[in-house]
């Protein structure tokens, strides 16, 4: 269990890295079966749609992280202003019980 969350772990830093040798070792073993011409440019084409893939499928992700935190964001700043409000709340409260104490020991 330790190997495969170490795994894992060294994926999810070095995810990149693994791609590009993924599609690398992936071209040349098609170049060794398919040694015409024609398919060098078929899988260098296969190649750089991978790469191109990857990139645009991590900018979606960090698009979708960005927006998650933007929502998380927002929410704090509601529960701020409620606490902010609550604080006003309380302040004038202790007030009005001030005034009521100062009322009292006239009396």
């Amino acid at each position: 269990m330790k190997i495969c969350k170490k795994i894992i772990k060294y994926t999810e830093k070095h995810f990149w890295k693994l791609f590009i040798v993924f599609n690398i070792i992936l071209t040349i073993i098609l170049f060794r079966k398919f040694i015409v011409i024609r398919e060098y440019g078929l899988m260098f084409l296969i190649f750089i749609a991978g790469i191109i893939g990857y990139g645009i499928g991590k900018n979606k992700m960090r698009d979708e992280m960005d927006s998650r935190c933007d929502i998380k964001n927002e929410k704090i700043e509601e529960y701020c202003k409620e606490i902010d409000i609550l604080k006003k709340d309380i302040e004038l409260k202790e007030e009005y019980i001030e005034k009521i104490r100062n009322k009292l020991k006239e009396n």
